[in-house]
């Protein structure tokens, strides 16, 4: 597989984990947010992915 696939491929897979964390998120509006333990999971795979990302990429995240 070409380094562009995989690059795509792992965009699409970020996109379609975001967008099942904000599903999740606004499922459960309205009531606490978890455990602590459960916050500072996600916090550490948001930051994972951001790491994750093609520097380029990540710079124009920021910039937005």
């Amino acid at each position: 597989m070409n380094p562009e696939m995989l690059v795509k491929l792992a965009n699409q897979r970020t996109d379609e984990l975001k967008d099942t964390a904000t599903a999740a998120h606004a499922s459960r509006s309205g009531k606490p947010y978890g455990s602590i333990r459960q916050r500072t999971g996600w916090a550490l795979i948001q930051v994972g992915l951001r790491l994750a990302l093609p520097a380029s990429q990540a710079r124009r995240q920021v910039a937005q």
